[in-house]
């Protein structure tokens, strides 16, 4: 619990919290700027703010700064405060796993020998691993972005691109063999 100033800049510096429930209106500061501090320090942490003296503007500026849950503190609403709470914690676990996931993802993309890249629902790479740099000459930054169309005109891309739109539609993963000059 934090009732001052002196105290809120101790608790940052030492950080041992999981979860921030702040009011608006706080005798040293105000809940915004108790919600900035925090996610500038630690901008995963989530912040509930739980107060009965916000106005409309105070709610859209916290949610635009990173607020998790905006709660009146009213009889009637009490109850939400236990759930949020909840839904604030799992929402970090469920970031903390997604990005771990994407790092062991990332890392076994990047290590294989073979050809690796991956498209958006509009046939963009938005993943092109080193095999796909050295197999085509074309570095990530090149190829990020642009459509198979687009970095490699003609030599069969349209039926490439035909071939991937088919199967799209049909919501299956694509394998298959594709003879590239380089």
């Amino acid at each position: 619990r934090v009732i001052d100033a002196e105290g809120f800049e101790r608790a940052l510096a030492d950080f041992r919290f999981d979860l921030v429930i702040t009011d608006y209106q706080l005798h040293w500061t105000d809940g915004l700027a108790v919600l900035r501090a925090v996610k500038e320090v630690r901008p995963d942490c989530p912040v509930i703010m739980f107060t009965g003296t916000g106005t409309e503007e105070v709610v859209v500026e916290a949610m635009k700064s990173g607020l998790d849950d905006y709660i009146v503190k009213a009889p009637s609403h009490f109850a939400r405060l236990p759930a949020a709470t909840r839904r604030a914690l799992e929402s970090v676990r469920e970031r903390k796993e997604r990005k771990e996931a994407e790092s062991r993802y990332r890392e076994l993309a990047e290590s294989i020998t073979d050809v690796f890249c991956a498209m958006d629902g509009d046939l963009r790479y938005i993943y092109w691993n080193k095999a796909s740099e050295e197999l085509t000459g074309t570095s990530a930054g090149d190829a990020l972005g642009k459509t198979l169309n687009e970095l490699f005109p003609g030599k069969g891309s349209e039926r490439v691109t035909r071939f991937y739109r088919e199967a799209l539609m049909r919501q299956q993963p694509v394998s298959f063999e594709y003879r590239h000059p380089h």
